[in-house]
């Protein structure tokens, strides 16, 4: 057995010494996150190095640890793709961890060496001052010794001098400038930087690159260079305190250990006597850079073996941005397709998909919630798993359950339906989507009617993310087997877990709800010959939409403890406004075909026929009426005692749906005010006939106190005619009528969703 220190290589190298070795160029693999670094993580490098100078000025044995990184030897030139092997360099570095810091480092280099060139050009330009000659060769040495940093030299061909770091796919090493290719933003910028310094041109670098997809590199760039210009111009940051040693400081014998000689004669005075001039400015930069080269360091571990560097990318990352699982389940991909392969296989498409919903240039608390969204109801497909929201169980989950899998097949399936997954929140949950669709699933070869994008908003908006488990098994079915019978499946399923939230939570809340989706997921349902519904789980398979709704059906009965007589005298007397969402539905459902039940006088509708009332249509969903107190949740005039006894105030019977603007307006009104508003907008005559009519002028209202914009709201607003009960009610508004409209109410959702779930 190996101990670890066989296994892992570490030593602790200058910026100069890791980047200047021989042939040595850095490749960053595909599983790897973009670049990500910003104008924090930027000025906080700079402040490090600049803190670090200061105390070099006084100190000989100062130094800077810069961080770690991570890297490992491609021995077999088996892992650069795209790749033509004789033109790769002679040292191929992986880097499995440090490619932020890696690469802001090579910007750094590049702006140094462009400012140093600037800067010396002039100087050398310059008439004759005492100690010219010793600073030009200082100038000279440092041009040299930065250029490593960024350039590696291939030895010969039309392009010789290759980018020092490149990443998977976008960019090629190559002599020949027909098959050369540096399209990432890092590696283009190196190279227009290695172009424009090779073609001897003197004049300033430009940033500008007009590709969007460059902008926060550029923008880093930027933010080095303003760094460097102010250090050199003596600048000071916001405290006041001088960014880098002023040259005036850096000339004094006393400082000789920057440079390991002393100055030439008459040199100090010169600059002592000359403030400002280019020679100060060259000296900040020469100082920087030697400091940068000599005094910085970086800890570099090597893994022996590609399998221990899949396993510290796991557990590592050195930047300051931690991976969430799904980060560290990449590489697990691109690892069992084989990095040759991987560009050219469907994983590597899934694999983009998934990536846009989990971006990597998102901050880490961003990007954790987004793979939670992922993850949490991943696990409750594959296994009915109850996923914890951290980082070590999920990571452990997704490498075991992914490394179990018999074969590559298996593998791909496995991406695939975590592919599939992300397709239905993003368009079948519409999650992160505060608008509802107005259009048909097309884009998913499921032909959904209205009433299923209707259930799918709502429960999406209810936050019922336990049923996207089983849900997206029928939704991914769909998506694979393009049929009807598939789409009528997944309709009966959406439905299902509409009608089962909202008839639970509503007598009973949330607790037992997740145990009756896990429990379909994990073990089925034996007695009634439903195998598990996970993916991974053995013997299972996926339920007909028919047993799940009817399944759902038995957990709610199991529930309720009888049927719909026990269901409706729980639910008549419930706080169904404690979810508005929920109550909102629940009239939506409850108002479905019904008409003013005229018998009683007593504000309560009644079944009708089909079609008299369509309320459960995405045209009058998309409507989005408001759930509005009859009597206020904040008492004014002309409320009774008994509406504000124990819950009565969010029993449905109290509640009702009106349009956005007239919510607003009828508000905390008195009765007599809000009954006109449910006349007016209850009938289906115009707005000024109702006002002139005996009806409303009975109701005691003075017509000529309303308001301008009232009587706009009113005129303006569609014809509402399940207010028309509310509106005919005679004499108050009292808790025994809500009473005895919550138990109405209570009936026609049951009569609705009932069926939904095989209940009659």
């Amino acid at each position: 057995m190996r101990t670890p220190d066989t296994l892992f290589q570490v030593s602790l190298n200058t910026v100069e010494s890791a980047f200047s070795a021989a042939g040595r160029g850095f490749y960053v693999p595909p599983y790897q996150r973009h670049y990500s670094w910003g104008k924090q993580e930027t000025d906080r490098l700079i402040q490090d190095l600049t803190i670090g100078l200061q105390s070099w000025v006084n100190d000989p044995d100062a130094v800077t640890f810069l961080g770690s990184i991570i890297i490992i030897k491609d021995e077999l030139f088996d892992q650069v793709v795209p790749a033509i092997k004789d033109h790769l360099p002679g040292e191929v570095m992986v880097v499995i961890d440090g490619q932020q810091r890696l690469s802001t480092l090579t910007m750094l280099a590049i702006m140094l060496h462009a400012e140093v060139i600037s800067v010396g050009e002039k100087v050398k330009r310059a008439p004759d001052f005492p100690g010219k000659g010793w600073i030009l060769n200082r100038y000279e040495q440092t041009v040299h010794r930065l250029l490593p940093l960024f350039e590696l030299d291939s030895g010969f061909g039309e392009w010789q001098f290759y980018p020092k770091i490149i990443r998977a796919y976008d960019d090629q090493w190559s002599r020949d400038p027909a098959s050369a290719k540096y399209a990432s933003p890092i590696a283009r910028i190196i190279n227009r930087y290695i172009k424009h310094h090779r073609s001897d041109t003197r004049s300033r670098f430009a940033l500008v690159d007009n590709d969007p997809g460059h902008a926060s590199v550029n923008a880093v760039a930027k933010q080095l260079r303003k760094h460097i210009t102010k250090a050199i111009t003596n600048g000071v940051d916001a405290d006041g305190d001088p960014l880098f040693p002023p040259a005036s400081e850096l000339a004094s014998d006393v400082q000789k250990h920057l440079f390991k000689d002393l100055w030439p004669e008459g040199f100090g005075d010169y600059l002592g006597g000359a403030p400002g001039s280019r020679a100060h400015s060259l000296l900040s930069l020469i100082a920087f850079s030697n400091y940068l080269l000599s005094r910085c360091s970086v800890t570099i571990t090597r893994p022996m073996e590609d399998r221990f560097a899949f396993e510290l990318f796991e557990r590592l990352n050195t930047t300051g941005q931690q991976l969430t699982a799904y980060e560290t389940f990449r590489p697990l991909v691109v690892r069992a397709e084989g990095l040759s392969e991987y560009r050219e296989s469907n994983a590597h498409s899934w694999i983009r998909e998934i990536d846009e919903f989990v971006p990597m240039d998102w901050k880490y608390d961003k990007r954790s919630r987004a793979t939670n969204d992922l993850l949490l109801p991943y696990a409750m497909q594959q296994e009915g798993k109850k996923l914890p929201k951290r980082l070590g169980p999920q990571r452990n989950w997704l490498r075991t359950t992914f490394e179990a899998l018999p074969d590559i097949t298996a593998k791909r399936d496995f991406v695939l339906e975590l592919r599939n997954l992300v397709r239905f929140l993003q368009n079948g949950f519409h999650y992160r989507s505060p608008a509802i669709p107005t259009s048909r699933l097309v884009d998913l070869s499921l032909k959904s009617d209205d009433l299923t994008i209707v259930c799918l908003d709502f429960i999406s908006r209810a936050n019922h993310d336990i049923c996207v488990g089983p849900l997206s098994r029928f939704y991914s079915h769909g998506m694979q087997n393009a049929s009807q019978e598939a789409s009528d499946e997944f309709a009966m399923a959406a439905k299902a877990c509409a009608a089962f939230f909202t008839l639970y939570r509503w007598a009973y809340g949330t607790s037992g709800i997740p145990d009756a989706y896990r429990q379909i997921m994990r073990i089925g349902d034996k007695k009634h010959n439903i195998l598990p519904m996970g993916q991974l789980i053995d013997g299972g398979g996926l339920a007909s939409g028919m047993e799940f709704s009817a399944y759902l059906g038995r957990k709610l009965l199991a529930r309720v403890g009888g049927g719909r007589d026990e269901w409706i005298d729980v639910a008549k007397m419930s706080d169904i406004y404690r979810s508005s969402v929920l109550a909102r539905f629940a009239l939506f459902a409850a108002f479905e075909d019904t008409m003013a039940d005229e018998s009683t006088g007593r504000g309560v509708p009644r079944k009708g026929k089909r079609g008299c009332l369509e309320m459960l249509t995405l045209a009058r969903w998309c409507e989005q009426p408001e759930v509005e107190h009859v009597a206020p949740q904040i008492r004014g005039r002309g409320w009774t005692d008994d509406l504000y006894e124990g819950k009565t105030i969010n029993y449905i019977g109290n509640l009702v749906l009106l349009p956005k603007a007239a919510n607003g307006s009828a508000n905390n009104k008195s009765w007599e005010a809000k009954r006109l508003y449910y006349q007016v907008l209850g009938s289906p005559d115009r707005v000024a006939d109702m006002l002139d009519s005996p009806e409303v002028q009975s109701l005691g209202v003075d017509l000529a106190s309303l308001t301008p914009s009232t009587v706009k709201i009113l005129s303006e607003s569609k014809y509402y005619a399940y207010l028309k009960p509310i509106g005919d009610v005679e004499g108050t508004w009292d808790a025994l009528l809500v009473q005895h409209r919550s138990e109405r109410l209570a009936e026609l959702v049951w009569d609705q969703l009932a069926p939904w779930l095989q209940l009659q």
